[in-house]
């Protein structure tokens, strides 16, 4: 048995469709097995400050393209390239925008790294 926890999301349709769907077939497909969902509850929306930092449970993956051999593929940035967090704030903006059609430019979203120094090796 599973339980879930939804976090907020502004499409509210969205979460609930889903959640009628968990109530008519309590169950998911999970690796080509039927596993059935006993319990999900929703947490409260975030309360949105001027500044803040945000901790993500899963690993965030931020990709670009790359030519290689004269053909482009997708290149996983890494958190170390400032790259990665241009990409994350350009994806953002993209998600807004096709959320809610209009972005007012960085007064609202900027992306900034919290460098952590990396521990020198013990000799």
């Amino acid at each position: 048995m599973v339980n879930f926890t939804f976090s907020y999301h502004p499409n509210i349709e969205l979460i609930k469709n889903l959640v009628e769907g968990f109530i008519e077939k309590p169950e998911i497909d999970f690796l080509r097995r039927k596993i059935h969902v006993d319990y999900f509850e929703f947490l409260e929306p975030p309360k949105i400050k001027r500044n803040m930092k945000f901790k993500t449970i899963s690993p965030i993956i931020i990709k670009t393209v790359k030519e290689d051999k004269g053909v482009l593929k997708q290149w996983n940035l890494n958190p170390n390239d400032i790259r990665f967090y241009e990409n994350m704030q350009k994806n953002l903006i993209r998600e807004y925008k096709e959320f809610y059609g209009d972005y007012d430019g960085d007064e609202y979203l900027k992306v900034v790294p919290t460098l952590v120094p990396s521990r020198e090796k013990e000799s």
